[in-house]
């Protein structure tokens, strides 16, 4: 079940990667453009069609890794009401 969950958060995350670059020059938080920078150093922005398998697996290995909770702590992304 966590496997097929990191596939999922994987895919949304490539996914909002991409929809903010659309959106250049405009910027996104501070946080978020941290985790557009660490996602990027793995995959490239998608710039024509390719093969999408190596680059879920490398998305999927950053929402699982300790890199997920070191670059983006859960206590910087939620505030407490």
């Amino acid at each position: 079940m966590a496997f097929n969950s990191s596939a999922v958060l994987a895919i949304e995350l490539l996914a909002a990667a991409q929809g903010v670059e659309f959106h250049r020059p405009m910027t996104t938080s501070p946080l978020l453009e941290v985790a557009l920078a660490t996602i990027r150093r793995d995959v490239t922005r998608y710039e024509r069609d390719r093969y999408f398998a190596p680059d879920l697996v490398a998305a999927q290995r950053f929402v699982s890794g300790a890199a997920f909770e070191t670059q983006l702590p859960r206590s910087r992304l939620y505030t407490e009401e």
